[in-house]
């Protein structure tokens, strides 16, 4: 940047094979008055490899060329080459890992032992200190809740172990292949769209209802139900180049008590499946609540919905769309077969119910629940 030079704030980080790029688009210190920027707040998500070689290039450049500065800096210049000197000889393992949870690293190291080519990335080809592509394991183990136990470690690697040496179907690849990569916009709009173009790709087997495990065994994806001894983790996907795709559905999630929110999980896995594979062209992903990307799980929970709730079925379903009270809601679900409370809000993104009537009925909703309980 210019000496004087006006630029918004610039926030760099890692997600996944990219590198996101974000600023807000907010006032400044020092900015005249009247200017403001054009973008407004914004994000971009670039190769890791665009991002990252141009960096080093640039901290191998300073370091080399100092500035002739007076000695109360040269301790400063003397520490910031000293960082350089030691990036060139950082190990990979060591990048590998730093994606990961420390308070799970032994457990992932050992269970992954012997299969290391699961869990360190290789090296940039100019051997710059950065891992273009993050591997299977690294990928799944750095997103999810820091407080797994050695047994759900050794699931989670199971999974990545046991898909290894598999592919995609035809189906699915073509599937795949027509969307490439594609970068997150609006999660909720991207979520609906993704879903309404699967249904337009492959239709559905019934028409009172979207049957989501039929749909992946289409696909050739196999679903998988476990009890982890965690409760943050509502499902897991892996799929990709060199991985036949499977989903695993945790039945120790309060999300996975009934069928209903067993098929919501297995909806929002497929939207990872599809939608959310790196530039490696693979995921293998664990849904964990607060620890995963935001951006990511809201598209996939939206593309959930709407997969499992797409309006033409909706409307088929209802006789008075101008009118939705407790009792329609009811019907609904048990014909769309999903949980109540995923469908309320789902209405309410439709236009088909109002906040008010969302409030009300979530209410009525909550007293039916107690009054069971």
């Amino acid at each position: 940047a210019a000496a004087g030079g006006i630029f918004p704030d610039l926030f760099i980080r890692r997600v996944a094979d990219d590198i996101e790029l974000s600023w807000s688009g907010a006032s400044i210190e020092f900015v005249p008055d009247g200017l403001n920027f054009e973008s407004g707040a914004g994000q971009l998500r670039l190769p890791v490899r665009d991002v990252a070689d141009v960096m080093w290039r640039m901290l191998e450049w300073a370091a080399a060329h100092p500035p002739k500065s007076s000695a109360q800096y040269r301790d400063q210049v003397a520490a910031f080459q000293a960082k350089v000197a030691a990036l060139r000889n950082v190990e990979r393992a060591a990048l590998a890992r730093a994606h990961v949870a420390p308070a799970i690293v032994g457990m992932v190291e050992n269970a992954f032992a012997g299969r290391e080519d699961l869990l360190d990335g290789d090296l940039a080809a100019n051997d710059a200190p950065y891992i273009p592509e993050l591997p299977p394991a690294v990928a799944m183990f750095g997103g999810v809740s820091p407080n797994l136990g050695t047994n759900d470690v050794e699931y989670l690697r199971d999974q990545i172990v046991h898909a290894q040496g598999g592919c995609d179907s035809d189906d699915l690849a073509n599937l795949v292949a027509d969307r490439q990569y594609n970068p997150l916009g609006v999660p909720y709009q991207d979520g609906c769209l993704f879903a309404e173009e699967l249904l337009e790709d492959i239709g559905t087997s019934t028409s009172d209802f979207v049957d989501v495990r039929a749909m992946c065994s289409r696909l050739g994806i196999d679903i998988q139900e476990a009890t982890l001894e965690t409760d943050s983790i509502r499902g897991v996907a892996v799929a990709g180049d060199g991985f036949s795709p499977r989903i695993a559905v945790n039945g120790r999630h309060h999300f996975n008590s009934n069928e209903s929110g067993k098929r919501f999980t297995i909806a929002h896995e497929l939207c990872h499946v599809l939608f959310d594979r790196t530039r490696a062209r693979r995921v293998a992903h664990a849904s964990s609540g607060p620890w995963a990307a935001p951006g990511i799980e809201q598209r996939a929970n939206a593309f959930a919905a709407y997969l499992l709730m797409p309006r033409t079925l909706v409307l088929a379903h209802l006789p008075d769309a101008n009118r939705i009270e407790r009792a329609d809601v009811r019907r609904l679900a048990q014909a769309l077969q999903v949980n109540e409370s995923a469908l309320v809000p789902h209405l309410r993104s439709l236009g088909l119910i109002d906040v008010a009537q969302s409030e009300r009925i979530l209410d009525e909703l909550s007293r039916d629940r107690n009054r069971r309980g």
